[in-house]
């Protein structure tokens, strides 16, 4: 109504120029805000206990192997086998029917596209505020499913890493020990699952985090009027494996008792459409 009657609005929570589309001249032009810092490449933490935090999880024989899908070999090896590897405003694209000389020459270009990618302004303005990291931000067919209109930019200072995981993509931040924002994408053809009783209360250690830069168990277990949720629902996971990445450290978020049951109700009803909406 300022832009119809021709008036300057005081600072509002970012609505205006909502109703362009009904104006015939458009007085606000809406434009997007830079992001001020860009995600890090992850510095891939030593194998920790899940003790040493406080964590716990029943089914430890499965531990070595779920911590491979983690690994820094197993992440180029998704990249390579995927898609497309994207840092700074350069990117490369495999061939499914690539050779073994040909994936070394894929390698060569992924590591000089991230020294390419120090050199952006982009890299230069962290360098500027004290954070000197080389840029690498893979798009796998995973991220681009997750990821369907971009991450959302981050407008404050702060160190932070895009965590890709089975069924959702996440942006953890250092600074504050705990995630920012976590991105998925549903299939129509998911199977809301109940958790098994040996995972109830099962958190996993992330091996893109190291244990200094991490939450804790220990923290939750001493505040009585805190308790966790995990920001992708573990009952929403695509297969037994996928349930485990939701269970990591870097997926739980701080709750008080009253909203995690909202939560559980939530996930509960979004799981209950999903599969009426299937039938």
């Amino acid at each position: 109504m300022y832009d119809v009657l021709g008036l300057k609005p005081a600072p509002n929570n970012g609505t205006h120029g909502s109703l362009n589309h009904l104006l015939k001249v458009t007085a606000h032009k809406l434009a997007m805000p830079e992001e001020v810092f860009r995600p890090l490449a992850t510095v891939w933490a030593t194998p920790t206990l899940n003790e040493e935090l406080g964590c716990m999880c029943d089914d430890q024989n499965k531990a070595e192997e779920l911590n491979k899908c983690l690994s820094p070999n197993g992440t180029e090896e998704r990249i390579l086998e995927e898609t497309t590897v994207v840092a700074g405003e350069h990117s490369y694209r495999k061939s499914e029917e690539g050779t073994e000389p040909e994936l070394e020459i894929q390698r060569q270009s992924v590591q000089q596209i991230s020294k390419e990618a120090a050199a952006t302004p982009t890299s230069n303005h962290i360098k500027e505020n004290g954070i000197d990291e080389h840029l690498v931000v893979p798009t796998t067919a995973k991220t681009d499913r997750n990821l369907l209109c971009g991450w959302p930019a981050v407008l404050h200072r702060t160190k932070y890493n895009i965590l890709y995981l089975s069924d959702f993509e996440s942006a953890y931040s250092e600074t504050f020990m705990m995630t920012l924002r976590t991105s998925s994408t549903v299939s129509k053809q998911a199977v809301v699952s109940t958790i098994q009783e040996h995972l109830l209360n099962c958190v996993r250690l992330d091996l893109h985090i190291s244990a200094g830069n991490s939450q804790s168990c220990s923290a939750y277990k001493a505040d009585k009027q805190m308790s966790y949720g995990f920001l992708f629902p573990p009952q929403l996971s695509s297969s037994a494996e996928a349930k485990y990445d939701a269970r990591l450290i870097t997926n739980m978020i701080p709750v008080l008792p009253a909203l995690k049951k909202n939560m559980e109700l939530f996930s509960k009803g979004a799981g209950e459409e999903i599969f009426n909406r299937t039938q």
